[in-house]
């Protein structure tokens, strides 16, 4: 078994989930008392949160790059950064580490090209709906990003970072997420990629009508196939 470098605290809400359901996999896949082998680092999300508020995102990709190469000197064979929105500078991070990525936007584009669904509504922080990394990760794919309205963008932003990397669940920001979905559906959307790691903590399969592509499990499930191999 290879061993995990985790970047976490992106926010920890989602990173204690990623921790919990990497080792229930490994367990269920080995058997017996198996865990994962991981090393994390986990940051204090504050610091991050206002390096995006300013825009100094070159600050924020040297942060990553500098504790990746301390997972890589730890003995992490391969990294995983446990957040959509700070996949936007992968390839510049790749060129300066010695170790692969298991990344959550290649593992998520393809778990939903392999489905039948042309047209997919995606959601997550207005970093990552605005950015240009999932539409280049769905590129070579028949699959069409459908986004919200700038509106509702400001409202899922608001939700994540108001209260779900809090821990708060608001079943009305629920509701107000459901409806958003269903606005997307009725645009065409055959699913919906919950493209924030927090999202999953508030949204359910059993919530909407169209199918759900959860990026944290999708992510988890691909960082414990890495593992094994």
């Amino acid at each position: 078994m290879k061993n995990i470098g985790l970047i976490g605290g992106l926010s920890w809400e989602s990173t204690q989930v990623y921790y919990s359901r990497i080792n229930k996999l490994i367990n269920s896949k080995l058997g017996g008392n198996h865990s994962a082998r991981i090393y994390m680092y986990s940051f204090d999300f504050d610091e991050i949160t206002n390096l995006q508020i300013t825009g100094a995102h070159h600050q924020i990709t040297d942060r990553l790059i500098h504790e990746i190469k301390a997972l890589e000197r730890a003995g992490a064979d391969f990294f995983a950064i446990c957040s959509n929105t700070l996949h936007q500078d992968l390839g510049h991070i790749l060129a300066q580490v010695h170790i692969p990525a298991v990344s959550i936007t290649t593992a998520t584009s393809q778990a939903i090209a392999k489905s039948s669904i042309k047209t997919i509504g995606l959601l997550g922080t207005k970093y990552t709906m605005i950015g240009d990394f999932y539409p280049k990760a769905f590129a070579d794919s028949n699959v069409q990003l459908l986004l919200p309205h700038e509106e509702d963008m400001n409202l899922v932003h608001k939700i994540i970072f108001d209260e779900l990397t809090h821990g708060i669940i608001n079943p009305d920001s629920r509701n107000i997420l459901k409806r958003i979905i269903k606005k997307m559906e009725k645009q065409g959307a055959e699913g919906v990629a919950l493209a924030c790691t927090e999202l999953p903590l508030i949204i359910e399969r059993t919530d909407i009508d169209i199918r759900l592509f959860d990026t944290l499990e999708i992510h988890g499930r691909a960082i414990v196939e890495a593992a094994l191999e």
